[in-house]
């Protein structure tokens, strides 16, 4: 079973992309997160819909915006 909840390092791994990044997105609303001490954390059910796992991998899909 998946644990429900995944690190800022985590994420950024499965993306990709730079922790910082992560924490930019986390600023921007673009991904729901709750503080614990200096750090965040993510609830997997609450990870944006846009993105999509492919082969274990999370891959972020970018819609532009009109």
């Amino acid at each position: 079973m998946a644990e429900r909840f995944i690190s800022t390092n985590e994420l950024a791994r499965m993306l990709g992309i730079s922790r910082v990044a992560v924490f930019k997105k986390i600023r921007a609303k673009q991904i729901k997160a709750r503080k614990i001490g200096h750090d965040f954390i993510i609830d997997r059910k609450n990870l944006p819909s846009k993105m999509k796992i492919k082969k274990g991998r999370v891959r972020w899909i970018w819609l532009p915006k009109f």
